[in-house]
């Protein structure tokens, strides 16, 4: 199986007031079109930086980003078609979405790009099918009316428009209870499954692992642990819940 996206020896440092902290070290991960994977790890392990990288929002310190074949640089770097491939879902339902903006509106901003870069896109309609909600009953909704779960699948909606090849799912379960997270989880596996649409499902629950991904990474002080001990160590920490 090909990989859409490959990682070389990614290493970030950040400077501080109290010298130079180094977040991820040498790290090499590889995503295969149409398959999910979780990335885990104690916070502050560097999962986050590491899909702030992957999307374009930091710069490696050392190290390349390879989509499709094709070095990445920063999101600034990035012509629109690139950008647009690689969709990112931040953790919080309630600071990612215009409080005060109607769900059409919400959804209409990404067209809006699509159609000026002349990129094919899903409708409001296509989209709001695929999360479960018809436009006739939550189109004119406006954010601030809704759930944490709801939030999170308008979040996911709007990922969807561009017709991205991944996407990187940072903590979305983490604000929600576990109903609202399984359902989540449950149509981004559809999704996955459907579309062919590869997922970084970035988590500390591993009890969702089961329900979407394919395979797991576990970053340790910025570090890819070895497989053979991220699996006894996966399965220590199941036995334990």
């Amino acid at each position: 199986m090909c990989s859409i996206l490959k990682l070389f020896n990614i290493e970030k440092t950040f400077k501080t007031n109290y010298g130079n902290k180094e977040v991820l070290k040498g790290v090499d991960l590889f995503l295969n079109r149409g398959e999910a994977i979780a990335l885990l790890g104690e916070s502050g392990s560097g999962k986050s930086t590491l899909a702030k990288i992957i999307v374009g929002l930091e710069e490696p310190t050392r190290g390349k980003v390879e989509f499709k074949g094709k070095s990445l640089g920063s999101i600034r770097r990035r012509g629109f078609m690139e950008a647009a491939s690689i969709q990112y879902i931040f953790q919080d339902p309630y600071g990612s979405l215009e409080e005060t903006a109607t769900i059409v509106q919400t959804l209409s901003e990404p067209i809006k790009y699509c159609k000026r870069h002349g990129r094919d896109y899903f409708s409001i309609e296509e989209v709001l099918e695929m999360i479960g909600m018809s436009r006739k009953t939550y189109g004119e909704r406006k954010v601030h009316t809704l759930s944490g779960g709801q939030r999170q699948r308008v979040a996911l909606a709007r990922a969807l428009i561009p017709k991205p090849e991944i996407i990187i799912a940072d903590e979305v379960t983490s604000m929600l209870d576990e109903e609202q997270a399984i359902e989540i989880l449950e149509i981004l596996r559809r999704i996955k499954d459907e579309l062919q649409i590869s997922i970084i499902f970035i988590t500390h629950n591993i009890n969702l692992l089961s329900i979407l991904c394919d395979d797991f990474y576990i970053l340790d002080e910025g570090k890819i642990m070895d497989k053979e001990k991220a699996l006894k160590l996966l399965n220590e920490m199941k036995g334990e819940k």
